[in-house]
């Protein structure tokens, strides 16, 4: 991994609000917004030269939008976008040309004309001069596997050769920033897996900075280690995977103390306690409990109470266990009390 002082991407505080329209305009604006819509909210983090960032979260967590407002097709409502330090609400034209955008589906290609042609077509866009395109083309092809494509239409390839072509595509003015929007959103597993080895070896071999959002949790896993869990607009989670599995850790404490009422109040302690990852249940005069720092307030809040305290291992959660068991965490749909 290369990475300089500076990040490639720096975002404070972003935000984006929809409003609905002035009543006067509603005659004229046909649109079912009745009131405001955050589809981000306060969004922060840093991307440096060489790393990947997973994007993840269900749909209408704000993934799309946030790789709208980076690539110039929307404007943030409020909030600090720097793309190698330029303003993307000021400068959306130089950013456009310092990244590459691949959409969430095809329907950017051309699906009539060549391999070819889509990529000739985009390097004019970016005013790259014939002669250099043509070399670039070559190279591009080469990089995603397509060489052997380069006549064939659009309409001819699979869904796994059009999701390279949009890589290819993205790749085709070097830019130092890529932005991939489910990029193996319609492929196969095998093919998928293909498409995750090509974004790794392109930001390790040549630093490019790589923004992904996927929906499959296996790949999240293996794009590396950097992770930005986005949910209803907010940032749940931004780090290491497993820094967020030690904060969600599964391994369970059996704490039992020694009357009912105790217990009871130990279950409050440790439910009130901790807002993130929490885990609790109840059961007569026994509580289990975790995470591990829980587990310490629980015990120093009830002192000689507490009369004996076991380690119960649980296997290791998958990660759509884990995550599912976040967002539900954060919504506050916590666990109910076994009374039984």
């Amino acid at each position: 991994m290369t990475s300089s002082d500076a990040p490639v991407v720096r975002v404070e505080g972003l935000t984006k609000t929809y409003v609905p329209a002035p009543r006067w305009m509603r005659l004229l604006v046909r649109t079912p917004i009745k009131e405001p819509i955050y589809a981000l909210n306060d969004v922060t983090f840093d991307l440096f030269g060489g790393e990947i960032l997973a994007v993840v979260g269900p749909n209408g967590a704000g993934k799309s939008t946030l790789f709208r407002l980076l690539v110039g097709l929307t404007t943030p409502t409020s909030g600090l976008g720097l793309v190698f330090g330029h303003d993307i609400s000021r400068s959306e034209s130089t950013t456009r040309r310092l990244i590459g955008f691949t959409a969430a589906d095809d329907r950017t290609l051309f699906l009539r004309q060549t391999v070819e042609e889509n990529l000739k077509f985009h390097g004019r866009l970016h005013g790259m001069p014939d002669e250099v395109i043509a070399s670039r083309i070559t190279e591009v092809l080469e990089q995603v596997g397509l060489e052997q494509a380069r006549e064939r239409s659009g309409f001819a390839m699979s869904a796994g050769m059009r999701a390279r072509l949009q890589i290819a595509r993205g790749l085709l003015h070097s830019p130092r920033l890529l932005v991939l929007d489910e990029p193996t959103g319609s492929v196969d597993p095998i093919a998928a897996y293909g498409l995750i080895e090509l974004i790794r070896d392109i930001a390790q071999r040549e630093g490019v900075a790589v923004l992904v959002s996927s929906h499959r949790l296996e790949e999240i896993e293996s794009l590396g280690k950097n992770v930005l869990l986005l949910d209803k607009g907010y940032v749940r989670f931004h780090g290491d995977l497993e820094r967020l599995r030690e904060q969600y850790d599964t391994n369970l404490a059996e704490i039992s103390f020694v009357s009912s009422s105790a217990a009871r109040t130990a279950y409050a302690v440790a439910s009130n306690g901790f807002k993130e990852g929490v885990r609790v249940s109840l059961k007569d005069e026994v509580i289990e409990v975790g995470p591990r720092e829980a587990v310490g307030k629980v015990i120093l809040s009830m002192g000689p109470e507490a009369r004996g305290i076991s380690r119960i291992e649980e296997p290791q959660e998958s990660l759509m266990e884990l995550l599912a068991r976040m967002y539900q965490s954060e919504r506050g749909e916590g666990e109910e009390v076994d009374q039984a």
